[in-house]
This record gives structure tokens, sequence and C-alpha cells, in this order.
């Protein structure tokens, strides 16, 4: 399972035969943005405020879905505090957020539960449409993650509104730790301008300045 972050909107999504995946817990950070330069245009830096935060335990006594989060594909539902999914004959999508969220970061506690090979793979999914359309930025983490596409930011995007879209793969790394079933990883996605960072377990894993498509 993962999540995406939109224009402001975010996206929990898992790949095709995942099987089954939860989300323990999220956490949001939404930054307002200050750019400063100089007269002379030698200069800029950006000054980062948290704007808001929002954190979900998925503690609903009802199974119910938090208030806000709508399924784009896929069925969900929240068990025992945990947001749960079954990708085992395509993807899930969920989706979170508000279009005002241009720059944040996102982090989520995930576990894989069953999966159908060990390319399968979680992802959080960010600047892209509510309904989940093109373009859309991803960082994927897969099960066995220590192979050099182990963690990924791609985009999925078209050339031209005739075309159909494909993957543009922007940064790719091995992590030395495979996952296992049953035991969460922490995600952590930091975008900021045209700027994004990916974490695994408290460390970064890749960046790249070329998140510009939306």
């Amino acid at each position: 399972m993962v999540i995406f972050p939109a224009t402001g909107l975010f996206l929990c999504t898992i790949g095709s035969r995942t099987i089954s995946s939860i989300m323990q817990h999220l956490t949001i950070n939404v930054f307002s943005v200050i750019y400063v330069a100089t007269s002379m245009l030698l200069f800029s830096a950006n000054i980062l405020a948290t704007e808001a935060e929002y954190a979900e335990s998925f503690d609903s006594s009802t199974g119910a879905l938090p208030r806000g989060w709508q399924p784009v594909c896929g069925k969900f539902s929240v068990e025992n505090g945990a947001l749960q999914t079954n990708a085992s004959k395509g993807f899930s999508y969920i989706s979170f957020g508000k279009p005002s969220w241009q720059n944040y970061e996102i982090e989520v506690t995930a576990t894989f539960v069953e999966v159908d090979n060990s390319s399968r793979w979680l992802a959080i999914v960010f600047r892209a449409a509510p309904d989940g359309n093109t373009p859309r930025s991803q960082y994927t983490l897969r099960y066995k993650c220590n192979k050099s596409n182990g963690a990924e930011f791609a985009v999925y995007s078209k050339a031209d509104p005739e075309s159909k879209p494909s993957w543009s793969i922007r940064r790719k790394t091995k992590v030395e730790q495979n996952c296992i079933l049953g035991k969460a990883r922490k995600l952590k996605v930091r975008v900021v301008g045209s700027r994004v960072d990916a974490y695994l377990d408290g460390r970064i894993v890749l960046g790249s300045p070329s998140c510009f498509d939306r």
C-alpha cells in the first residue's frame, strides 16, 4: 500500500499482485515556502514553515475509512488499527488531501502481508490528480529491494495528449535490507518545489531535482 500526494492530494497504492498490505500510521506536514532573492538575483533560498499537520492512526471502531479518504480503485478497509487492501488482481489506490497542498512531506508505516513474487511493490504517489490520472510522481519500494531498482523515483505521464502514458524512471537505487512479510517499514517523501527526497526507516535513499511534471 502506498501514499500519494498530488497537487495537494495523496494516494495510497499497492502494485498488481502485491496481494495484501496494510498501513498502520500516516503523518503529513504541509509547508509554506517563501522564496528569497537578492536584488541581483544571484542567490535564492527556500524557507520552510509548517503550515498544517495531519496524523491518522486508523483506529476506527466501526471499520469506516477516515473522513476525506476516497478509494480510486480497489477495496480498502480499516481493521485492527490499520488501513488494509488487496491488489491480487490489479492496482489499489486511495486518495486524500487538499488541492492547496503543494509542498509537503508524508510519512507512513506500511507492511507487506502477502506477495505473489519478490518484485512486488508499494509506493507513495505524489503530485498527481485526485483520480490518479497522469502525470503523477511516485516513490516505489519493492518487496525485494536489494536490487538496482529496489527503490525508485518515477513519473507516469504522456508525451502528448494523444499518446499512451509511460513510466520515466528518474532515480533508482538498491536498499541493503529486503522487506519481510509482516514487518513494518517507514517510508517518507519530502517534496518542495521540484526537489523530492525519499527516505526509508529514517535514512535517505534517493533524491532528485526533477519533480516538475505537475
